[in-house]
Parts: C-alpha cells; structure tokens; sequence
C-alpha cells in the first residue's frame, strides 16, 4: 500500500494528494481481499490481494482469475461462469476441439460485448506511451480475425548483458517477428506489451483449455514457464491470426545480471521449443482451422527450429577451424581444445549444483570471449589469402550483411548495431553454453527469480524511480480524463494490478495509505461467481509426497531424454563435419569445386535461405508499418489547430470536437410499441421521443436543444425520404421482388433504426 501512496505522490504532487481522498474501499473475497481506489478522474484503480491458501500459485492461475471475472461477470453480470464458456459437445474433430465458435452461441448484444472489449497486458516495469496501445487498436480494427497484437520492446538498463539483450530484441523483431507476421502468424505475443481480443480469449479451446491442469511432465514446461507463449498457440489452433505491430513501441527492464539472464533463459527457451513442437505435431489440424497458416509456414518454421538445434555444433566446429588457422593447431588438437569445455560444462549442469553451474557459465564466457577474438582473426585470414573463402567465412560475411541491411531499415533503432560487437563475442555463451544449461535444468518448473526473495522500503523507493507503469497508467488517466469527463463510462475497464502475498499486510503508523475508508461486504452475486470459479478452477491442489517425487523423477526421465538426444545429434553432427575436414585430400572428388565439403555447403545454404526469406518479409513488414504510420499522422488543417497545443490540450480541443459532434446528431432511439407513426410525423420526432430520453443513459449525458433536433430532424428525413424513393423504385422495376407488408411508413422506420444502429456503432468504436 506504501507503493501506491509513493506513486501517486510523485505523479500528483503535494497539493493534489492533500485534495484527493486517497483511502481505499475494502472488501474481503472468496480468494483473498481486495482495494479500490477512485483517483481523481473519477476512474477505480482495483488491487486483488490474492491469498495463496485460497486459490493456486503461479502467474497462469492468476491470469485465469482476471479472465473469468472480466469476461464472465463483468460482461454477463451473475450468470454462472461455467455456463458462459461452456463447450459445447456437438461439432468436435478428433482430437476433440470443436469447429464452432463459441460467439456463434451468444445473443447479438453479448457478441458486440465482446467484440468491443479488449485486454492490454502489462509487466510492472514496462513504459508506453498512449500513441502504442492505439496503433494495436488498429490493428485489432482492421481485422477481426486479429486475435492478439505484440508491439516492438525495447529492453533497458545498463551492463554488458543489457546490451546483448537490446541487439538480441532488434534482430528477433527486425526480422523474427516481421517474418512471422508477413508469411503466417506471430507465434507469441509477449506479456509484457501486448493486445488480445476478449472474444478471442474465451472462444472455445482457449480459455476452457488454458484452465487445464498438468498431467504430463512436459505440461509442466509448456503450460507454467511460458504461459503467454500456451495462450497464443491456443488462439493459433483456433484459427485466429497474431500480429505484430512495429509502431507500438514499448520500454521494459531487462535482467542486469548474469545469473538472472540465465535463469530467465532457462524458462523462456523450453517453453518456447515445447510450443513450437505442439504447433508443428498438430500442422494438419492448424492448416485447416487457421486461414492465415499454411503449410509452407510450418516447413519455413521446421527449418528454423533444425537449424537452432544444430547451434552448438556448428559454432563449436566455426571455433575448431579458428584453431587450425590461428594457432597453428593440428586437427584432433584443435578438436578436442574445442569440444572439452562444452564436455565439463555438460557434467557440470547434470552433477553440480545450480551456483555453480551459473559460475561455470561465467567463466568460461569469458574466456571464450577472447576465443571469438581468435576466430576473428582467422576468419580475416581466411578471406584475405584464400582465394576461395571457407563457409565460415561466408556465414560471417553474411550475416554482417543482413544485419547491417536491417538496421538502415530501422533508422531509429541504428544504434543497437554497436551492441551487435557484444552480441558476437557472447556467441559461445548463449548458443553453446546456455543451450547446455536449460536442457539439462529442465526438470525444474520453478521461476527463480522471485522465490524467497523481499524487498526492503529501500528497494521499493528504488524500484518506483526506476520503473514506469504505474506513472504511465495515472499519466494517462490524469492528461486524459480530469476536467473533460464527468462520469465514468460503463465500458471502461478498471486498471488491475496482482499483488501476490501469503500473509496480510501489516498497518504502520506512518503510511498515510493504511487507512480505509469504508469495509464493504462481497456481493452477494458476486461472492456466489466466485465460488463457483474458485471451486473449479482454481482451487488449491495439495499434493502428497509420493505424488510429488512422482512427478519430480518424470520431469528427470523427460530431462535426460532431451540432453541425449540433443548432444547425441549434435555430436553425431559435428564428428561428421571433423571427419569430412580431416580426410578431405581423399574425398576431393566428392567435394564441391573441388574445395567445398558438402555437408557445410548444404548447411550454409539452408541458412542463406532462411535470411533471405526473412530480409524480403523485413522489408514488406516496413511497408506496412510505413503505411500504418502516416495514416495515423496528424495534418494541420484550417480549423486552426496549433501544432504547439500541449498533449493534455489537445485532446481537450479534440474532445470538444467530438462531444459538438455527437449533440448534433439525433438519438433514433428504440421505437415503443406504442408509437404511431403519426405522432413521430406531427411532433417532428420530438414529442414520445422525449419522453424516453431518461431511460437512455447516452441520450441523458448528450442532451439536445430542442431547435437542433427539429434541424436535424429535417435533415435526416430528407434522407430517409431520398432513399425510401429509391428503394421502392427499384422495386417497381419487372421482375422485382415485391414485400407485401413492406409499406412506406414501415420502410422509414426501419431504415432509421439502421441509421441509428450504424452511428452508435461507430460512437462506441471510437469511444
């Protein structure tokens, strides 16, 4: 509670925080507890305070509460959840997913719902501006297959690992992601910045799918240490299509440490080979239920995933050469120089405890840092007095290349090329040393990186300086809504955060923030919604000790399988290409030219390949991305506009232009039954329309004069009349379809309605 105090008092200032009634309104729930705050734009501002007794552990589970009381009770009110997203049991394939949409069984007005609701999803450090969250907007409105959106991250901070890290995200989303989004989907929309559509979220095989328990050791690495990843490839097989949108642009702090990079790594890169292998297991199914994938994607992502898996070989034998060149070394010298680090840090991941292996990483990164220098040297030797160059040098000379192109094509984001020189000399760490550190820690489940750890007030003070959602969200609200909205609208959807605490929190005298301004009891509807979640879904699952090490010797077998079979395959790979190297003077004829063994050739081949496919997807994406842009730019016009207005000023001039806007439009509300069309004639559309007019909350907030709706009346009666002639000509004409009981009077009603229908709908949009 002394974090939001902090927050609010460095964004609001001392003046506004002595006015604003800063005490929150508590209230005990079913998993926990739970504050709101009414911050001075009239918008609540909700924290849960999840007890861990009460509802499951982990982020997923968590994610799986907000879901449900979000899309279930705050859009079906006190309907049972569990009736809401019910599957249903007719049109189900094989494998048991159903073909029929679970939007397809939903009333019109639940169906525009959830059309029009959207879920933004955030990290606690991330920094956006308003302009992002609107560009995903666009890309939500431009397709309505669109299930979810990612924007660019751009990670921040200082170190060495930082910067591997922001030269690492420039390449994944200069050419990874592009090629993704141009050839078929995004395969995963990461949680920190990103967009879904709610009606996405709770189709069917989604959400109800998202709720499974693990039952399988590889459930564990797919469903809890990636669960953004499980989500998107959830909506892949449903058939919806993800995005990535380069002009939403988004800041977040990336590990600054060794060790947290690794830990990190050790649950992103298995989550991310389990997801990807699900997707390509089921490519038949997602071919035939995803209109934006194609097969041609799936062989483009096989290929990619092949060429990952033979990493560490390949820049173990790239390391081997640079031997033979530099140091004059023989070829089993060099061989085994290169290969016995990888062997000791092999045994050491599987014996060793994990502080060690972390400190092992640590150091042989470094000394192979100075490896890289060698390898270098050689490849600038190999290229100067040869006059044929080794495919290693190729492959060098090419990826500087590609990656040199994609930054002039990211003029902004240029700079992350110097970045690039740390990138290469860090290539045996991640791609040999890292890979060996994840696979052969695949058995825990665990995060890491936030057990057993507390921060101090001190960390806490340090923490709110230096990350910057909760001053973007009170920012936003502040510029955009203080003075120019005087209700809250009912479509809003309040700012959540997750507090995750075992025990309640302790008063202290001298936070302000401490006290409450009232204690309100659960709702009854409300209390009975979760209940029914709760008992469901996410009740907490004890689990004896047999079942446990149960569990824990299955995720071994699953580990010790995948390290066979990736070492053997890369071992197997790379005695190949030594072997190939060493009696190259008898297999010349066997060689391409004469000088090229093949086995490289074809490998580097399929690697060019690969680039290329992703430069030319680049280079489409930025069209794209250019094309979204200066669509969006603002033109000075002759209305007067100041290109110098403020941000908060301008949208107070834009504000007022809608609101004038919105009054000047008539309110064609839902015809009563018992109005006649002669009353609508005699009284100009005013006198039972007016009687009507409280029951309509939008109506009440845009009151019109009297004078505007007689104008305005006339205005659009002339074009209903206009359009009513030309309907009923064309029905005159031979051979037309004549409607009986489609009368003049009852043809004008209806196609006001559809005038009205069609304005509100754009309103809303816009809203």
């Amino acid at each position: 509670m002394s974090a939001i105090f902090l927050f609010s008092s460095a964004i609001l200032g001392s003046d506004m925080i002595e006015k604003w009634d800063n005490k929150p309104v508590k209230c005990v729930m079913p998993y926990g507890g739970r504050l709101t705050w009414s911050l001075p734009g009239k918008t609540e501002m909700v924290i849960h305070m999840k007890n861990k007794n009460k509802i499951r552990r982990g982020k997923r589970w968590s994610q799986i509460l907000y879901m449900y009381y979000l899309l279930g009770f705050k859009i079906f009110g006190n309907q049972d959840a569990s009736s809401v997203f019910k599957n249903k049991t007719d049109n189900k394939t094989k494998d048991n997913r159903q073909k029929s949409s679970f939007i397809d069984h939903l009333n019109d007005s639940d169906k525009m719902k959830f059309q029009n609701t959207f879920i933004l999803t955030l990290d606690g450090d991330v920094d956006f501006k308003p302009s992002s969250v609107i560009r995903l907007l666009d890309r939500m409105k431009k397709n309505d297959q669109v299930g979810a959106v990612c924007g660019r991250i751009h990670p921040i901070g200082s170190g060495p690992v930082v910067w591997y890290q922001k030269f690492e995200y420039a390449i994944g989303h200069w050419l990874q992601k592009a090629a993704e989004h141009v050839l078929g989907c995004v395969l995963c929309c990461p949680g920190c910045f990103s967009l879904f559509r709610a009606s996405a979220i709770a189709d069917n095989n989604v959400l109800k799918t998202y709720t499974k328990k693990p039952t399988e050791p590889l459930h564990y690495i797919q469903f809890e240490l990636g669960e953004d990843r499980w989500l998107c490839t959830l909506l892949l097989q449903q058939g919806y299509k993800i995005d990535y949108c380069a002009g939403a642009d988004a800041k977040t702090f990336s590990p600054d440490s060794f060790n947290d990079f690794f830990i990190q790594r050790r649950r992103w890169a298995p989550s991310t080979i389990a997801n990807i292998f699900d997707l390509l297991m089921s490519w038949r199914y997602t071919v035939n239920q995803n209109a934006d994938i194609s097969s041609l994607f799936f062989a483009y992502q096989t290929l990619l995933m092949g060429i990952s898996l033979l990493a560490p070989a390949t820049v173990t034998m790239l390391i081997a050469g640079s031997y033979m060149v530099v140091l004059s070394l023989n070829e089993w010298t060099a061989f085994i120089l290169s290969i016995a680090p990888v062997v000791f840090y092999l045994f050491a991941c599987l014996k060793l405890s994990e502080s060690f292996q972390l400190t092992s990483a640590a150091v042989l990164s470094t000394v192979y840092s100075v490896v890289m220098m060698v390898v270098t040297v050689g490849t600038i030797i190999s290229v100067s007095f040869e006059q044929f160059p080794q495919p290693s040098s190729v492959f060098l000379i090419v990826i500087i290349a590609v990656f040199t192109l994609a930054a002039i094509w990211h003029p902004f984001e240029i700079g992350c090329l110097f970045h690039g020189i740390f990138y290469y000399i860090t290539v045996p760490s991640t791609f040999v040393f890292l890979t060996t550190y994840y696979v052969c820690n695949l058995h825990i489940v665990k995060w890491g990186t936030r057990e057993n750890k507390s921060a101090s007030q001190n960390d806490l003070n340090e923490n709110i300086s230096k990350h910057g959602l909760m001053r973007n969200v009170l920012d936003l609200v502040l510029n955009k809504l203080i003075g120019n909205i005087e209700q809250p609208s009912d479509n809003l959807v309040p700012v959540t955060s997750d507090i995750e605490s075992s025990s309640q929190n302790k008063e202290h005298p001298d936070d302000p923030s401490v006290s409450f301004k009232e204690d309100r009891e659960t709702p009854k509807e409300e209390e009975k919604f979760w209940k029914k979640v709760l008992t469901k879904y996410l009740k907490p699952v004890d689990l004896d000790a047999q079942s446990q090490k149960r569990i824990q010797e299955e995720l071994i077998q699953l580990r010790n399988n995948v390290v066979f079979g990736l070492f053997m395959i890369n071992f197997l790979f790379l005695v190949a290409l030594f072997q190939l190297h060493v009696n190259r003077h008898q297999l010349t004829g066997y060689y391409i030219f004469g000088k090229y063994e093949p086995v490289s050739m074809i490998f580097l081949a399929l690697f060019i390949f690969v680039l290329g496919i992703q430069v030319l997807a680049m280079l489409v994406h930025r069209w794209s991305t250019f094309q979204h842009l200066i669509s969006s730019v603002s033109i000075l016009t002759c209305s007067g506009l100041s290109q110098d207005l403020s941000e908060s000023e301008q949208f107070k001039v834009n504000f007022q232009t809608v609101k004038q806007t919105v009054e000047d439009c008539p309110d064609y509300d839902i015809l009563d039954s018992d109005v006649t069309d002669d009353d609508i004639e005699r009284n100009g559309r005013q006198g039972e329309y007016e009687r009507r007019y409280h029951k309509n909350d939008r109506s009440r907030k845009y009151k019109e004069t009297r004078e505007t709706r007689i104008k305005t009346s006339n205005i659009y009666e002339t074009k209903v009349h206009r359009n009513i002639r030309r309907t009923f000509k064309r029905q005159e004409q031979p051979g037309a379809r004549k409607v009986p009981w489609q009368s003049y009077e009852h043809t004008k009603r209806r196609y006001m309605l559809s005038l009205r229908d069609k304005y509100y709908q754009g309103y809303d949009n816009r809203v």
